[in-house]
């Protein structure tokens, strides 16, 4: 018997063995949709949007109205905390009803869909392509919603305890506590649109680093200093209602897309 091709016979049928194996075991991603038939009483139910710069945690509340805390991978506040942009409330009116119910993340497609017992859909995801989240309504009958903006940095606050990154953390508490947070600020007077913004006024940690580091005169620009970061709101058919409420027309279809 020629021992090399019987070795090259057994290592091909391993292969085959293998590759039917392999097949048999093949799965998608739909196979791991997370769907759940009731709302979340707050955040700590929320679902897990992104495009790998933008990320979102999305949650529909027993009232029906749809949360989301907005974060970003560049959104470094001046006590270099990787923070949250800010938080939006999408609310129905006529109230939708939540019995039945049913909420899906759709792990292949990047987007989270909600049915009310109404009839009434909701969809929503990230932008592939761009930093835009996008929200989509569709109802039976006709329906206004009203896309809110709740801010939690509302005026300059000082934490109970020092939050930052690790290597002030292990520094003289004297040089940085406390942790000073500042506001964020509310544009005013937007035509058919809303938005805010935060602005760092100062910057805590580079010096810092600078100092560990042993390159204190390495001249080098501020990373967090004058960082801004925020979002502005809009709608296909927006009617501005204050500075931290747009409206969509009354209708069966309604469209806010958070830039």
């Amino acid at each position: 018997m020629n021992l090399p091709k019987l070795l090259a016979g057994l290592t091909t049928l391993s292969c085959l063995a293998l590759g039917s194996a392999d097949a048999a075991t093949v799965t998608t991603p739909s196979e791991y949709d997370v769907i759940w038939d009731s709302p979340s009483q707050d955040c700590h139910g929320s679902m897990p949007l992104g495009n790998g710069d933008i990320a979102v945690n999305a949650w529909i509340e027993p009232s029906g109205d749809l949360c989301f805390y907005i974060g970003k991978t560049d959104a470094w506040d001046d006590n270099a905390r990787l923070a949250k942009v800010g938080k939006i409330r999408v609310r129905l009116e006529p109230v939708p009803k939540t019995q039945p119910f049913r909420q899906a993340l759709a792990l292949a497609k990047g987007t989270m869909t909600a049915s009310y017992g109404d009839g009434s859909t909701l969809k929503l995801w990230v932008d592939a392509n761009r930093p835009v989240i996008h929200a989509s309504v569709n109802s039976a009958t006709a329906t206004t919603a009203t896309a809110a903006i709740e801010l939690w940095r509302t005026k300059q606050e000082i934490l109970p305890s020092l939050e930052c990154n690790d290597v002030i953390t292990n520094a003289p508490k004297s040089e940085y506590a406390p942790t000073v947070v500042e506001p964020d600020t509310v544009l005013a007077g937007l035509d058919d649109r809303i938005g805010w913004y935060h602005r760092n006024i100062k910057s805590v940690g580079p010096a810092t680093h600078a100092r560990i580091q042993g390159v204190s005169g390495y001249q080098r620009p501020d990373p967090l200093l004058h960082r801004t970061f925020g979002a502005i709101v809009t709608a296909t058919t927006p009617k501005r209602l204050d500075d931290t409420h747009l409206q969509s027309s009354s209708g069966t279809e309604h469209r806010f897309d958070i830039h």
